[in-house]
Protein backbone atom coordinates (compact mmCIF):
# COMPACT_ATOMS: atom_id res chain seq x y z
CA UNK A 1 0.00 0.00 0.00
CA UNK A 2 3.27 2.45 -0.29
CA UNK A 3 1.65 4.01 -3.73
CA UNK A 4 -1.07 5.77 -0.77
CA UNK A 5 1.34 6.60 1.47
CA UNK A 6 0.13 10.46 0.81
CA UNK A 7 -3.21 9.31 0.41
CA UNK A 8 -5.92 9.74 3.40
CA UNK A 9 -9.55 7.77 2.98
CA UNK A 10 -12.79 7.60 4.68
CA UNK A 11 -13.65 3.79 3.78
CA UNK A 12 -11.12 0.94 3.26
CA UNK A 13 -12.88 -2.56 2.65
CA UNK A 14 -10.97 -5.92 2.08
CA UNK A 15 -13.71 -8.89 1.40
CA UNK A 16 -12.27 -12.38 1.65
CA UNK A 17 -8.78 -11.35 0.72
CA UNK A 18 -6.84 -10.58 4.27
CA UNK A 19 -5.97 -14.24 4.89
CA UNK A 20 -3.84 -14.14 1.81
CA UNK A 21 -1.41 -11.44 2.93
CA UNK A 22 1.38 -12.44 4.03
CA UNK A 23 1.97 -9.72 6.91
CA UNK A 24 -1.67 -9.44 8.24
CA UNK A 25 -0.01 -7.22 11.05
CA UNK A 26 1.72 -4.43 7.95
CA UNK A 27 -1.51 -4.59 6.30
CA UNK A 28 -3.69 -3.29 9.39
CA UNK A 29 -1.09 -0.54 10.26
CA UNK A 30 -0.98 0.35 6.31
CA UNK A 31 -5.09 0.69 6.88
CA UNK A 32 -4.44 2.17 10.01
CA UNK A 33 -2.49 5.02 7.92
CA UNK A 34 -4.17 5.66 5.07
CA UNK A 35 -7.56 5.49 6.69
CA UNK A 36 -8.85 9.52 7.70
CA UNK A 37 -9.37 10.47 11.68
CA UNK A 38 -13.40 9.32 11.56
CA UNK A 39 -12.77 6.86 8.98
CA UNK A 40 -14.36 2.95 8.73
CA UNK A 41 -12.65 -0.59 8.14
CA UNK A 42 -14.87 -2.59 6.86
CA UNK A 43 -13.31 -6.23 6.84
CA UNK A 44 -14.78 -10.04 6.37
CA UNK A 45 -12.75 -13.42 5.98
CA UNK A 46 -12.70 -16.83 6.54
CA UNK A 47 -9.66 -18.54 8.53
CA UNK A 48 -9.03 -21.49 10.58
CA UNK A 49 -10.72 -20.72 14.04
CA UNK A 50 -7.46 -20.70 15.66
CA UNK A 51 -6.01 -17.74 13.46
CA UNK A 52 -8.75 -15.08 14.85
CA UNK A 53 -6.92 -14.72 17.92
CA UNK A 54 -3.83 -13.13 15.35
CA UNK A 55 -6.57 -10.97 13.90
CA UNK A 56 -7.53 -9.62 17.54
CA UNK A 57 -4.25 -8.53 18.24
CA UNK A 58 -3.25 -6.97 14.66
CA UNK A 59 -6.46 -5.21 15.55
CA UNK A 60 -5.73 -4.54 18.80
CA UNK A 61 -2.10 -2.85 17.25
CA UNK A 62 -3.71 -0.26 15.64
CA UNK A 63 -5.34 3.09 16.85
CA UNK A 64 -8.85 1.38 15.01
CA UNK A 65 -11.52 0.33 17.61
CA UNK A 66 -13.59 -2.69 16.99
CA UNK A 67 -17.36 -1.38 16.45
CA UNK A 68 -18.93 -4.15 15.60
CA UNK A 69 -17.42 -7.85 14.93
CA UNK A 70 -20.29 -11.08 13.73
CA UNK A 71 -19.53 -14.92 13.04
CA UNK A 72 -21.11 -14.88 9.76
CA UNK A 73 -20.22 -18.55 9.48
CA UNK A 74 -23.57 -19.60 9.08
CA UNK A 75 -24.37 -17.09 6.46
CA UNK A 76 -21.42 -18.45 4.33
CA UNK A 77 -22.81 -21.71 4.33
CA UNK A 78 -26.63 -20.82 3.65
CA UNK A 79 -25.32 -18.55 0.73
CA UNK A 80 -23.55 -22.66 -0.39
CA UNK A 81 -26.53 -24.30 -0.02
CA UNK A 82 -29.07 -21.42 -1.91
CA UNK A 83 -26.35 -21.28 -4.70
CA UNK A 84 -25.60 -24.85 -4.86
CA UNK A 85 -28.62 -25.94 -7.43
CA UNK A 86 -27.16 -23.19 -10.13
CA UNK A 87 -23.74 -24.14 -9.42
CA UNK A 88 -24.27 -27.69 -10.31
CA UNK A 89 -26.15 -27.30 -13.52
CA UNK A 90 -22.68 -24.68 -14.41
CA UNK A 91 -20.44 -27.41 -13.58
CA UNK A 92 -22.10 -30.34 -15.29
CA UNK A 93 -22.68 -28.49 -18.44
CA UNK A 94 -19.06 -27.02 -18.02
CA UNK A 95 -16.70 -29.59 -17.17
CA UNK A 96 -15.64 -32.95 -17.11
CA UNK A 97 -15.74 -35.17 -14.01
CA UNK A 98 -11.82 -34.59 -13.03
CA UNK A 99 -13.05 -31.16 -12.73
CA UNK A 100 -16.46 -31.26 -10.98
CA UNK A 101 -14.00 -33.41 -8.30
CA UNK A 102 -11.79 -30.32 -8.10
CA UNK A 103 -14.53 -27.65 -7.85
CA UNK A 104 -16.34 -30.00 -5.23
CA UNK A 105 -12.88 -29.97 -3.29
CA UNK A 106 -12.03 -26.33 -3.67
CA UNK A 107 -15.27 -24.88 -2.24
CA UNK A 108 -17.14 -23.94 -5.09
CA UNK A 109 -19.86 -26.33 -3.85
CA UNK A 110 -21.30 -27.06 -0.27
CA UNK A 111 -20.36 -30.99 -0.34
CA UNK A 112 -16.52 -29.99 0.30
CA UNK A 113 -14.00 -29.23 2.68
CA UNK A 114 -14.86 -25.62 3.14
CA UNK A 115 -18.37 -26.23 4.23
CA UNK A 116 -17.44 -28.90 6.47
CA UNK A 117 -14.77 -26.51 8.18
CA UNK A 118 -17.43 -24.58 8.91
CA UNK A 119 -19.95 -26.95 9.93
CA UNK A 120 -17.49 -28.79 12.07
CA UNK A 121 -16.11 -25.09 13.62
CA UNK A 122 -12.06 -25.41 12.83
CA UNK A 123 -12.84 -22.52 10.89
CA UNK A 124 -15.17 -19.65 11.11
CA UNK A 125 -16.02 -16.69 9.08
CA UNK A 126 -15.96 -13.40 10.49
CA UNK A 127 -16.81 -9.36 9.94
CA UNK A 128 -15.46 -6.42 11.37
CA UNK A 129 -16.20 -3.02 11.43
CA UNK A 130 -14.02 -0.92 12.42
CA UNK A 131 -13.75 2.93 13.47
CA UNK A 132 -10.41 5.17 13.91
CA UNK A 133 -11.03 7.61 16.24
CA UNK A 134 -11.15 11.44 15.54
CA UNK A 135 -9.87 11.77 18.81
CA UNK A 136 -6.66 10.69 20.38
CA UNK A 137 -7.51 6.98 22.54
CA UNK A 138 -7.02 8.45 26.07
CA UNK A 139 -9.89 11.15 25.36
CA UNK A 140 -12.10 8.21 24.22
CA UNK A 141 -11.26 5.50 26.20
CA UNK A 142 -14.41 3.42 27.14
CA UNK A 143 -16.30 5.60 24.17
CA UNK A 144 -16.99 1.55 22.30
Amino acid sequence: MDELKDTRVDLAISVQSSKNIINFDKFILSIDNVLKPGGVFVFSDLRPSEDWADVEKALEGSSMRILKKEDISKNVTNALKIDEHDKWGIINRRFGSMLKLLMTRLGVVKDNALAATLKGGSSHAMAYILHKPSRPSAEIQGAY
